[in-house]
C-alpha cells in the first residue's frame, strides 16, 4: 500500500476547520477570543503555519492556543464546553503549559502526559485525535505527529498490521506512549523514504476529506470501510 501511496501527488492543505472567533467565544468564557491576532483574522479558518507560530507566542494564553487548535481540528462544541469548564480546564491548562516550555524529550513522554490523566477520566472529551493535535503544534522540538483515524488507518495499511488500535473509527485509549513512539518512528522512516519534510508527509497521509475526498482518502475508505 505504501508504494501506491507514494505515487500519488502531494496537495498542500489549505486553511480548514471552524472560525475561532465565533466558535471559541461560544464554547468557553475563560477569555474573549479577538477577531484577529497580530494581523491574522480569527473570523476565518486557520492554517497550520499560524498554529505553529501561535504556540510559540508568549503573548498567547494557553486558552487562546487551545481554542485555535481545537477550532482548526473541527472539535464538537459539546466536547469543547466540557474541556474549557471546571474541573477539566485547570488540568488541561497545566498540560498545555508543560508542552509549551518544551522540557519533555520524547514522543512517549508527551503522549503519556495526556494518556495517563485520560485513563484516569480526568480529560473527558479529549481523545487521542485531539490531544495529539496539541502535541503536534506545541512540541516542535520533537518528531511527533497527529494520530487521528485517517493517519492511524493509513499507518496500519502501510505496515500490513494493526499497530494502531481502533474502536470503530475511534483511535482508542489502549494506544499508549510506547506505541505512539513506534508510530512516530515509522512516520519518520516513511518520510525519509519519500524524501519529504515531515509536515508535508503527514498532510499527504491525511489527504482531503469531505464530500469530494482526495485519492488516498478514497483508498483508505475502500480498504477499511
Amino acid at each position: 500500500m505504501f508504494n501506491q501511496f507514494a505515487q500519488l501527488p502531494f496537495v498542500p492543505q489549505p486553511e480548514i476547520g471552524r472560525k475561532p472567533f465565533l466558535w471559541g467565544n461560544a464554547v468557553q468564557n475563560i477569555q474573549p477570543i479577538p477577531r484577529s491576532w497580530k494581523g491574522t483574522s480569527l473570523e476565518q479558518p486557520l492554517s497550520r503555519n499560524f498554529l505553529f507560530k501561535l504556540g510559540g507566542d508568549l503573548d498567547a494564553s494557553n486558552a487562546m492556543v487551545a481554542v485555535c487548535i481545537f477550532a482548526w481540528g473541527g472539535m464538537r462544541a459539546n466536547h469543547a464546553q466540557v474541556l474549557f469548564s471546571e474541573p477539566t480546564w485547570p488540568i488541561l491548562d497545566k498540560l498545555i503549559g508543560v508542552l509549551r516550555i518544551k522540557e519533555l524529550n520524547s514522543p512517549a513522554e508527551v503522549f503519556d502526559l495526556f494518556h495517563v490523566p485520560r485513563r484516569q477520566n480526568s480529560l473527558p472529551g479529549l481523545g487521542i485525535a485531539y490531544y495529539t493535535k496539541l502535541i503536534y503544534f506545541l512540541s516542535t522540538h520533537l518528531d511527533v505527529f497527529i494520530l487521528d483515524q485517517w493517519i492511524g488507518k493509513s499507518m496500519n495499511l502501510f505496515l500490513g498490521e494493526n499497530l494502531i488500535s481502533f474502536t470503530g473509527n475511534w483511535v482508542n485509549d489502549s494506544n499508549n506512549g510506547e506505541r505512539y513512539a513506534i508510530f512516530c518512528e515509522h512516520m519518520m522512516n516513511y518520510t525519509h523514504q519519500l524524501n519529504m519534510d515531515k509536515h508535508s508527509f503527514e498532510q499527504k497521509m491525511f489527504c482531503k476529506g469531505g464530500r469530494n475526498p482526495g485519492p488516498w482518502r478514497r483508498i483508505v475508505k475502500q480498504k477499511l470501510a
